[in-house]
């Protein structure tokens, strides 16, 4: 179990950190990494690894039963960063929490195992789910300030307004009044 949840932190820390070097690449730059990257995964999934990440990463898929729709979908939550993106209402937002992060809740509690039969396992994927976007909007909340500098407000528009903010405030470090 540590292997695969070495294997899944590497494939999610990478992907994230393709991302980050969108403050310093264009986006268009970063895109094509991701791109590469997720052609890695089709070809990793396809029994094809391309370097240690990807191997431990088939290795931990295979003997954990992880889906790889899940997989994609942090890779296409990952991708919505590399562009300025706005949040207009709440259901947006945890849309892309639940891409972000559920994906890896989700990833997880197949790597930890549950007891009982598939019951157990849809009732245990769905908690590792809300738990990840309550993790991820934790870290949104504790990085207003870091992502602001780096161009990205994740606070939904309506909620913004709805304290007489707006995004580019938020973005520009304008104090509420």
């Amino acid at each position: 179990k540590r292997r695969s949840a070495y294997a899944l932190y590497a494939f999610c820390r990478v992907a994230y950190d393709l991302v980050d070097l969108s403050t310093t690449r264009s986006s268009d730059q970063v895109a094509l990494r991701l791109a590469h990257y997720r052609r890695q995964l089709h070809d990793a999934l396809a029994g094809r690894p391309d370097g240690p990440v990807f191997r431990e990463l088939l290795h931990a898929v295979q003997r954990h039963d992880i889906p790889a729709p899940v997989l994609h979908e942090l890779l296409d939550g990952v991708a919505s960063d590399c562009a300025p993106s706005s949040y207009g209402t709440w259901p947006e937002l945890y849309r892309y929490c639940e891409a972000v992060a559920s994906t890896v809740g989700e990833m997880c509690t197949c790597v930890f195992g549950v007891i009982g039969g598939e019951d157990e396992r849809r009732r245990a994927i769905t908690h590792a789910r809300v738990l990840g976007v309550a993790m991820q909007l934790t870290n949104i909340l504790r990085d207003i300030g870091e992502d602001a500098r780096n161009g990205r407000c994740y606070l939904p528009e309506e909620d913004l307004a709805s304290f007489g903010l707006t995004r580019d405030e938020v973005l520009n470090g304008v104090r509420p009044r």
